[in-house]
C-alpha cells in the first residue's frame, strides 16, 4: 500500500526570509517572515522595506504589500522607486561637552540617538498638553 505525501504549503505560497539565520544585522528575519505571510507583527522601517522587497519579488501588488507590512501603498511605491534603499541607522548616543551621555531627564539636548529624540518628543508632548489644559481652564 502506497501513501501519497502532500505538502501543507507549496513553495509559492509561503514566503521564507531565511532558511537558517534568524538575524541579519539589525533585521529580525523571523518577524520579516511572519509579516510576509500575513501575520500581525511589529516591524522596524528597515524590516518593512526588506519585507516589501521580498513580496514584490514574489509578484504581489503594491496594495497587498502595503497591507502586509503595515504601511501605505504610496510609501511602498516610494521604496520601490528608490531601489529599496534601507534607512540610515539611528545615531549612537554622543558625549556632549560638560555632561554625561544621558542626563537626569533621560536625554541630552543636541544628542541625535533614538533614546534622546524620543525623550525630547515626550517632553514636547507633555508641555503642549499642559499648555492646552491651562488654556481650557482659563477659558471656562
Amino acid at each position: 500500500m502506497k501513501i501519497a505525501a502532500t505538502r501543507i504549503t507549496s513553495a509559492t505560497s509561503y514566503v521564507q526570509a531565511s532558511t537558517t539565520a534568524t538575524f541579519d544585522g539589525d533585521l529580525d528575519l523571523i518577524a520579516i517572515e511572519l509579516a510576509a505571510n500575513g501575520q500581525p507583527v511589529s516591524l522596524t522601517a528597515a524590516e518593512k522595506i526588506y519585507t516589501a522587497r521580498l513580496l514584490d519579488n514574489r509578484g504581489l501588488d503594491i496594495a497587498a504589500i502595503a497591507a502586509r507590512v503595515g504601511s501605505t501603498a504610496g510609501t511602498v511605491s516610494k521604496w520601490k522607486a528608490g531601489g529599496w534603499q534601507m534607512p540610515k541607522p539611528d545615531a549612537e548616543p554622543i558625549q556632549l561637552p560638560g555632561s554625561g551621555i544621558h542626563g537626569r531627564t533621560g536625554y541630552n539636548r543636541g544628542c541625535r540617538c533614538r533614546t534622546c529624540k524620543d525623550a525630547a518628543m515626550d517632553g514636547q508632548r507633555a508641555y503642549r498638553a499642559r499648555k492646552a489644559a491651562a488654556r481650557s481652564a482659563t477659558a471656562a
